[in-house]
């Protein structure tokens, strides 16, 4: 079987049970690339985030829909993450590398 249809079939499902989840599937997606033989820098983590995002997206237009989402709660989570997302990708080049110990 063609790898990529291999990956789209393995992908689709994936983000079928996670949308009835109501979750991303990035945990799962990144994994699953990697172990397909896709670079995991370039190719799994990229691809993974944006799987991750449409398939949340999808359940939340759906919980919105059917008024399963409590507005007035996710408001300020919202405006929080939109702040401090874009602030923890800009500060990732300065965060420490290698093994950390405790002690």
């Amino acid at each position: 079987m063609n790898l990529l249809v291999l990956t789209g079939l393995v992908i689709g499902v994936l983000a079928f049970i996670f949308s009835m989840l109501g979750l991303g599937g990035a945990m799962v997606y990144i994994p699953a690339f990697t172990w397909l033989g896709f670079d995991m820098k370039t190719v799994a983590i990229p691809t993974g985030l944006l799987l991750n995002g449409v398939t949340a997206l999808s359940a939340a237009t759906y919980y919105l829909r059917a008024k399963m989402v409590d507005i007035r709660g996710s408001v300020p989570l919202i405006v929080t993450s939109l702040i401090a997302a874009p602030i923890g990708a800009l500060v990732t080049p300065y965060a420490p590398r290698g093994q950390q110990t405790a002690g």
